[in-house]
C-alpha cells in the first residue's frame, strides 16, 4: 500500500510539473511571449553581428592584400631615384666606407 501511494504520489507531482511547465511554455503566456520576442531580437543581433563581422574579415584580406603589394614596390629605396642620383649616392657610400676601412685601420 506505501508503494502504491509512493507512486501516486509521484506521479501526481510529475503530472504537476508538466502541467506547469506547459503552462509556462503555452503561447498565451506573457511571458513566454515576452520570451520569444527577446529571443528573436537575440537572434537578429546575431546575424548582424555575423554580417558585420564577414564584412570585416573581408575588408581585412583586401588590406592586407594592399599592404603586401605596397610593401613590394617599396622594396628598393633606390628605385625611384634616376639612375644618374643612383650612382652619385652609390659613389659617395662607397667613399664613406672606404674612409671608415681606412681610419679602423690606422687604429690597428
Amino acid at each position: 500500500m506505501k508503494k502504491y501511494l509512493r507512486y501516486l504520489i509521484k506521479s501526481s507531482q510529475l503530472n504537476y510539473d508538466l502541467n506547469h511547465h506547459n503552462v509556462l511554455l503555452s503561447k498565451d503566456n506573457p511571458h513566454s511571449k515576452r520570451f520569444q520576442q527577446l529571443l528573436g531580437e537575440i537572434k537578429n543581433e546575431v546575424d548582424s553581428l555575423k554580417s558585420q563581422l564577414s564584412k570585416l574579415e573581408h575588408e581585412n584580406s583586401e588590406l592586407k592584400t594592399e599592404l603586401k603589394e605596397t610593401k613590394e614596390k617599396e622594396a628598393d629605396i633606390f628605385s625611384p631615384l634616376k639612375e644618374t642620383d643612383r650612382m652619385a649616392l652609390k659613389h659617395q657610400i662607397k667613399g664613406l666606407i672606404s674612409k671608415i676601412d681606412d681610419h679602423l685601420e690606422d687604429r690597428v
